[in-house]
């Protein structure tokens, strides 16, 4: 796997996030446990498609947006704390073991986006697609996010 990021990113986890391992909350043990499913042509947590019965090839311009829209994850739902620091620490963490469930079950390459407002570290999130030629997310250049703190893994 390999990582990038932008200057914001990096100056903010070198600053706050703690060199020790986080463990994952409950409902994040959940999700990784529960998997992706490829579903009609697509990527998706398993547990939330289960529970939002939708049509992805119907709503969006492509299945990278139908990705990014329904695998996106509010951090702060998902823990048990208000810290932001905290939140900020638990979603790169669950970033990292996403991109190594998605590296171990499927033989694609995927992007898993980690990103946060630098104003606000409790609005972190965390979406995930599958690497599609002609189909973006994110601009390149993650530098041209200056309200955000922006991690990408590559499996």
């Amino acid at each position: 796997m390999q990582e990038a990021f932008n200057n914001n990113y990096k100056t903010l986890s070198s600053s706050f996030f703690p060199d020790t391992e986080i463990t994952l909350s409950d409902s994040l043990t959940d999700l990784i446990a529960s998997g992706v499913t490829e579903f009609a042509g697509g990527y998706y947590f398993s547990k939330l498609i289960q529970k939002d019965p939708f049509s992805p090839e119907s709503t969006f311009i492509d299945r990278t947006g139908s990705e990014c829209f329904y695998n996106k994850l509010f951090i702060e739902q998902y823990t048990p704390s208000t810290d932001p620091v905290f939140i900020c620490s638990m979603g790169v963490a669950f970033a990292r073991k996403l991109a190594q469930l998605l590296e171990q079950t499927y033989g694609v390459d995927f992007k898993v986006i980690l990103s946060f407002d630098i104003d606000n570290l409790s609005d972190c999130h965390i979406r995930f697609h599958k690497i599609r030629a002609n189909e973006e997310w994110l601009v390149e250049d993650l530098e041209q996010y200056k309200t955000n703190a922006i991690l990408i893994i590559y499996t």
